[in-house]
């Protein structure tokens, strides 16, 4: 795969739409390749990738949480209960989560088959 993004997004459901990718995400959080680094877990701010660790698509699913701060409009990430990013700036400036999506563009199906998400779990 050369390129490839699988996006996870907490947002506002008022301001995302169909058209933009990221409009209305507040948290943007990014899988893919990152200055030549593949399975780069990252963040997506105004349309920049910034990485924060590495997860390979090996045989053990990662556990990735999101701890976020409507009133600060940041964010933090823990993979496995380590955290790799802290203080992350909401990528738009939303007035609530109430929506998680996830979004892939350029993954061959071929190399994604057999993935899938075991839980999402959204906490008050």
């Amino acid at each position: 795969e050369g390129t490839y993004r699988f996006l996870m997004q907490l947002g506002d459901s008022a301001v995302m739409s169909d058209t933009s990718q990221s409009g209305g995400a507040g948290v943007n959080l990014i899988w893919t390749s990152i200055s030549g680094v593949h399975q780069t877990l990252g963040y997506t701010k105004t349309g920049v990738n910034t990485p924060l660790t590495v997860i390979s698509s090996g045989p053990h699913t990662p556990h990735i949480s999101v701890t976020a701060d409507l009133d600060a409009k940041r964010y933090s990430v823990a993979v496995n209960g380590t955290s790799v990013g802290t203080g992350i700036l909401f990528d738009a400036n939303v007035a609530s989560l109430d929506t998680v999506r996830f979004l892939t563009d350029g993954v061959n199906e071929a190399n994604f088959s057999g993935r899938t998400f075991d839980n999402v779990l959204v906490r008050r």
